[in-house]
């Protein structure tokens, strides 16, 4: 066999290991893609933003109210109003997140769902306990919060199986959020109410005490027109009146507003967007995800060709250079030439 034909078949044999491994790098690649295009799940994003409203506001109010919701020691607070770091941790608390999984699934949203949000997700828990448990981790992972300090907003997005599935759960985490606020707004109303009841009491008692004083003093001093002494006592104890019935007034004004606060509360959470309905998958269309597979396959063949072409040509190198040394050992064994 001459030169040139031993170069050819070398390079038919590379030709034909190289479109080998390319080609099963390729069908592997294109059956793993529709395998896994087979068993995923479509997941839908529903968004919406929510923010704060404007009766979210006093002093120290988001103090009392973290204390109250169970997470006051998750996050750092200020003095002033809420803020949608608050509204973010309690979105998520067991608190909104169990009032959520208990909450019927309506017919009309999926039909395949019958019962609670929480049976949906975990279908093959024995008890409502474990229920509850699995599921919360469930939506845990589909629920995702983005803050906005700059803005004071909060963009809530929840993935589910179905654009209307996904719609509805947003809808409700927004609805228990708002009433575990509006909740914490009431229970801290009617502290406050309680605690100023109280205060009012000894406001009244101080007023009583002043406007006494002042009746003795001006009964005891019928002709205290004709001495200063008299008339300076008189202003102090009528000046005594006067602030306590102005911080009687004040308060018994401030009671009133926040008695108003203990039966209903305004709402607490502004929505900015209502949950979107989603018209399309969140996850990558199959076509671009079959693509990607097989371009990542065939990467991995063309490597994988080269390593053994590479290989291979080493392997010939050396076997080249044994069959030279070989000659050369035999060569020593041979008869001079005459």
């Amino acid at each position: 066999m001459t030169s040139e034909e031993r170069r050819n078949v070398t390079i038919l044999a590379a030709v034909r290991l190289w479109s080998g491994i390319v080609a099963a790098a390729a069908a592997m690649g294109l059956v793993l893609s529709v395998a896994y295009l087979l068993i995923r799940k479509q997941e839908f994003r529903s968004e919406a933003i929510l923010g704060l409203t404007p009766s979210s506001s006093g002093v120290g109010l988001e103090q009392r109210m973290a204390s109250r919701l169970g997470v006051g020691g998750l996050l750092g607070l200020d003095e002033g109003a809420l803020s949608p770091e608050l509204m973010a941790v309690v979105l998520v608390s067991p608190s909104v997140l169990d009032s959520t999984l208990r909450d019927t699934v309506p017919a009309s949203i999926s039909p395949g769902i019958s019962g609670t949000y929480g049976s949906f997700l975990a279908p093959d828990a024995t008890s409502s306990v474990e229920m509850i448990d699995r599921a919360r981790r469930k939506v845990t992972h589909n629920v995702g919060v983005d803050l906005s300090s700059a803005a004071q907003t909060l963009t809530l997005t929840v993935q589910e199986r179905s654009p209307q599935l996904a719609q509805w759960v947003s809808g409700r985490l927004i609805a228990h959020l708002d009433q575990a606020l509006r909740q914490a707004r009431i229970a801290d109303a009617r502290g406050r109410f309680q605690y100023l009841s109280n205060e009012l009491t000894n406001y009244d008692a101080a007023l009583h005490a002043a406007e006494t004083a002042l009746f003795e003093f001006m009964m005891q001093n019928r002709s205290r027109e004709s001495s200063p002494m008299l008339q300076l006592q008189q202003m102090r104890l009528q000046r005594a009146v006067d602030i306590a019935q102005a911080s009687y007034t004040s308060l018994l004004t401030q009671r009133e507003m926040v008695g108003a606060q203990t039966s209903e509360s305004a709402p607490q959470v502004a929505v900015y967007s209502s949950p979107t309905l989603p018209y399309r998958p969140t996850q990558i269309a199959p076509v671009f995800l079959i693509t990607a597979w097989l371009v990542m396959f065939i990467s991995l063949g063309v490597a994988a060709a080269l390593l053994l072409t590479t290989y291979e040509g080493h392997l010939g190198r050396v076997h080249r250079a044994a069959l030279r040394l070989n000659n050369r050992i035999a060569s020593f064994g041979r008869p001079a030439p005459r």
